[in-house]
């Protein structure tokens, strides 16, 4: 999911979910983020998912995305519209409205609701 205009990574730590239809390249995935080591550092692990998991996910993924649908493949709209300028993804609910508000493109949005400018 892609519902903020700072979600501009393949895939969010925390807000994904996958299918294991192949148990053989599951546990495969597994060694190669165990390989990696651990860094507690802000990103990590969008960093591992982004280098280990998107390079197949890519071609086999649905993805709800507000503002990056042109970039990446295989996205469709949110199918509800948005709770004024809350986000799923939103750990700082306390900041103002600014940091919150940024309209989805046109191209983004439901297209039976091309009026929802925050989506």
């Amino acid at each position: 999911m892609r519902d903020h205009f700072w979600h501009n990574i393949p895939i969010l730590g925390g807000m994904w979910g996958g299918m294991n239809r192949n148990l053989t390249l599951a546990t495969q995935l597994r060694h190669q983020f165990i390989a990696r080591g651990q860094k507690w550092q802000k990103g990590y692990d969008q960093e591992l998912l982004a280098n280990i998991l998107w390079p197949l996910a890519q071609y086999d993924t649905v993805s709800h995305d507000s503002y990056f649908c042109k970039i990446f493949r295989g996205t469709q709209p949110f199918p509800t519209k948005r709770n004024g300028t809350q986000f799923v993804g939103d750990t700082f609910p306390w900041l103002p409205p600014l940091f919150h508000s940024t309209e989805c493109p046109v191209a983004c949005r439901p297209q039976n609701h091309l009026d929802w400018t925050y989506c």
